[in-house]
């Protein structure tokens, strides 16, 4: 036996000798070695998505550039929160980050003015406005002025400023209008000195300033839309306020072949198609006209073109009961409307002309259209289609919704059932290959990506906890099912994977947490009633009917909440916020034999959040009523309690992996241990550490990384799910996948790489074990020719399936050395391949 071989069977039985120091097995253990911690490399690419991740709120060219701002972090798998510039190739991020997001751009010259809430690391001031001159950031101005800027143009040779700004110098007034000395930002015009104003663009027209909005004089005032500031900028005009054309809002201005261009609510009269209120009209100076005559609907933004008015809203065209598509881009002629499809999907803000190209960014959403085929925060059109910018390498992905949702996206749960791996939680659709698929509340992993389970049309809401009973996965949540009257509330739902349905008689409340236990699918949370009968936070399914389990959460037990259903060693762990269950006393935590209730010990001080195998015991996390020995993170070793120490509070999810515990929640703050608080940490019987740099900031401007809401282990691979979007320095759309327990010291290949093969290289005479992800598969061998040598089936396990090559072709002969590939198929398709490599 070698010398090392030696070291490591002695480091083995080490660890292995029980404690010489009494009976009780000491919480301390071996960690692995440190490099683990402290790479980013470890963290899988495989959940990025292509573009951006988040809303766009104004895009504007400058030469070959695109500036882009919006409530995104990443651009294309760039880190660029918030404000980004695509050069035709690549895209690059900003030195400063716009909180809240850009909310208008102004090329002035060869330089590009930016609008938004911006800080300076260096100085520590915050700043309206800068200046890109492609190489250095300006302020421009100081922090006299603030406000939500809408709109930056020249006037008179001046830099001039609209929205709703106020000025330090003048803290009681609120003004519309604002000029750039040289220096300073000063007040334009008068203070608005009415009941309400609210600026939401701005233009010059004919030498004069005019100003969209919604303004109100006084309460018993009607509304008015538009002004204009008159030439000694005393005061402003209303225009459009009088008995042929009248509006009390206005949305976007623009300027067109010579007219300002008006959309919101207008009424002209007469109207020669007996409308009340236009969304689109035109005046030369003297007169309204209206433009809308060949459609209806919203619009959002307008873009002056030598090729036409481009436009984004909701258009259409046709019979009012029998209306064409509709499109949300358009581009308005001298002789009529122009569609131009392709982004249904999206809920399109602003627009720009590129290098020849139009360019539209918005937000994606369900309103229009059922279906995320194309639906994108960021599109450039090329004649024909809709392309995202940039080359991305997003072959897989993780989750999102679209942004007029409630709530963030996030993973919530996941399981290993059937041989499949499912997730859930508050998702909507995922990117595949080269569009966004709908998968709704709960999606099946192939290898490739997130596909629908059962008929995701008919599906949505939050799922919270997942469980497969009697061959049927179950989802529990906030969720919803279609029926031909609408769409009504479920706790509990199932599917053979075709139909979702609801469970009959499910709980009437809140629905937490899931497990089989014995013969029985357990239901834990925060109900009254099941199946007819009245019982509080815990019940059994038997696949029809209903019950209690040993007589717990009867109605006489109305404060009984159960948070987390565990089945470990044989039992059935409820945990939640109780002083007893069935009439045992127990704090928090009790256990189920399938005859009868036991406290665990004296139980836990508070309300527990979660609880989890570790250790040949268990391991709860909660919020604590007193001072040790009670605590956040708490061991139960079979016979007491034990303080995990100095663990971080606002623990909502955990899981083990031997001496390794991992937890996650809400975390982030100023009591960090390590100095970088991401959410997520690893506690190896000594220590917690940071798992690299684990997540980024989140979406919002908060500046605040995603909460971390579901762990699992799959292969010894760790799956995080929560509302992040980058983990690790990478673009991870709420799932990402930490691979540092299976090649300590080595990054792990992208889990789009699911045949493994070992070993490789090989020599001759030593047979290759050849491993697939998911269910049975069929795997090939082929040389460089792409001639197929051999054909082999990989049965499975559940979790993976396996074969074994011994170097021989279909004629048992043996193969040269050289280069060949094992490419798995499942059903027809291809699902992997890997190279593998025969040595002479």
């Amino acid at each position: 036996m070698s010398i090392r071989r030696a070291a490591c069977v002695l480091l083995l039985v080490a660890i292995a000798l029980p404690s010489a120091v009494g009976a009780r097995e000491p919480i301390e253990r071996v960690p692995p070695a440190p490099p683990v911690w402290k790479s980013d490399k470890y963290w899988t690419s495989d959940f990025a998505v292509p573009g951006l991740d988040g809303p766009v709120t104004v895009v504007e060219a400058l030469g070959t550039d695109l500036y882009v701002g919006g409530e995104f972090t990443q651009a294309d798998g760039v880190e660029s929160r918030s404000l980004a510039m695509f050069d035709g190739r690549r895209w690059h991020a900003f030195p400063w980050v716009a909180s809240p997001a850009p909310t208008t751009m102004f090329a002035d010259g060869s330089s590009m003015l930016i609008a938004g809430g911006f800080y300076d690391p260096t100085s520590g001031r915050r700043f309206p406005i800068i200046r890109w001159n492609g190489k250095t950031v300006l302020p421009v101005g100081g922090d006299e002025m603030s406000g939500r800027i809408v709109r930056m143009f020249r006037w008179n040779g001046a830099l001039v400023a609209a929205g709703g700004l106020e000025f330090a110098d003048h803290p009681s007034s609120r003004y519309l209008l604002a000029r750039f000395s040289g220096d300073r930002w000063l007040p334009l015009g008068p203070a608005t000195g009415v009941y309400y104003a609210q600026a939401s663009d701005a233009a010059v027209f004919q030498d004069r300033i005019v100003v969209g909005g919604k303004f109100i004089r006084h309460p018993l005032s009607g509304a008015r839309g538009l002004l204009v500031l008159r030439p000694d900028e005393a005061a402003f005009d209303t225009l459009l306020a009088d008995s042929t054309a009248l509006s009390d809002r206005i949305e976007k201005l623009a300027v067109h072949d010579g007219r300002l261009i008006a959309t919101g609510s207008i009424h002209l009269s007469p109207d020669p198609l007996g409308r009340y209120w236009r969304i689109l009209a035109s005046w030369d100076g003297a007169t309204w006209t209206a433009m809308d005559d060949d459609f209806r609907g919203p619009i959002w933004v307008m873009r002056s073109t030598p090729e036409g008015l481009l436009m984004g809203g909701r258009f259409l065209t046709g019979p009012p009961n029998t209306p064409d598509p509709d499109v949300t881009v358009a581009r308005w002629r001298a002789d009529g409307l122009e569609k131009i499809a392709g982004l249904e999907g999206t809920q399109v803000q602003t627009l720009t002309e590129w290098s020849g190209r139009i360019v539209a960014g918005g937000e994606r959403t369900l309103q229009f259209v059922e279906t995320f085929d194309r639906s994108l925060t960021l599109g450039v059109f090329d004649g024909v289609d809709w392309q995202l910018p940039g080359v991305s390498a997003a072959h897989v992905a993780g989750f999102d919704r679209p942004h007029d949702f409630n709530g963030l996206a996030a993973a919530t749960a996941f399981l290993a059932a059937d041989g499949n791996w499912f997730v859930g939680g508050n998702v909507e659709f995922s990117w595949r290959v080269d569009r966004w698929l709908k998968v709704g509340p709960v999606a099946r992993w192939d290898s490739e990506g997130w596909v629908p389970y059962g008929n995701v049309n008919y599906v949505g809401g939050r799922a919270r906890a997942l469980a497969w009973f009697r061959g049927h996965l179950y989802a529990a949540g906030n969720l919803a099912l279609k029926t031909p009257t609408g769409f009504p509330a479920v706790t509990l739902m199932r599917s053979d994977g075709q139909q979702w349905v609801p469970v009959e008689g499910a709980p009437s409340g809140e629905v937490f947490t899931l497990a089989v236990f014995g013969d029985h699918l357990i239901v834990g949370g925060a109900f009254g009633s099941v199946g007819g009968q009245l019982t509080s936070a815990i019940a059994g399914y038997d696949g029809t009917q209903w019950s209690t389990v040993g007589n717990a959460g009867g109605h006489s037990q109305p404060s009984l909440l159960v948070r987390k259903l565990l089945v470990q060693d044989g039992m059935l762990y409820a945990a939640g916020q109780f002083e007893s269950i069935a009439g045992v006393p127990a704090r928090s935590i009790a256990r189920w034999d399938g005859q009868e209730w036991t406290a665990v010990g004296d139980g836990y001080n508070g309300a527990i959040f979660e609880v989890a195998g570790y250790q040949n015991g268990i391991v709860v996390a909660g919020t604590c009523n007193q001072s040790p020995p009670c605590a956040s993170v708490t061991r139960w070793d079979g016979t007491a309690w034990e303080v995990i120490p100095d663990a971080p509070s606002d623990v909502t999810t955990m899981v083990a992996h031997g001496d390794i515990l991992f937890v996650g929640g809400s975390f982030d703050g100023s009591t960090d241990l390590l100095g970088d608080d991401r959410t997520l940490r690893a506690w190896d019987g000594r220590s917690w550490h940071s798992l690299g740099s684990a997540f980024g900031q989140g979406r919002g401007g908060s500046g605040n990384p995603g909460q971390v809401t579901a762990l699992a282990l799959r292969n010894d691979v760790l799956w995080v799910g929560g509302s992040f979007t980058r983990a690790g320095g990478q673009t991870a759309m709420h799932v990402a996948t930490w691979t540092g327990l299976t090649h300590p010291g080595r990054p792990q290949r992208s889990l789009r790489d699911g045949v493994t093969v070992t070993p490789n290289p090989s020599r001759p005479g030593a047979a290759i074990a050849l491993e697939v992800d998911g269910g049975a598969a069929e795997v090939g061998i082929y040389d460089l020719a792409g001639r197929r040598l051999r054909t082999m089936t990989a049965a499975s396990d559940g979790e993976r399936a396996s074969a074994t090559w011994d170097g021989r072709d279909a004629d048992g002969k043996s193969v040269p050395a050289g280069i060949y590939f094992a490419r798995a198929t499942r059903e027809g398709r291809v699902i992997a391949t890997r190279r593998l490599i025969r040595l002479p």
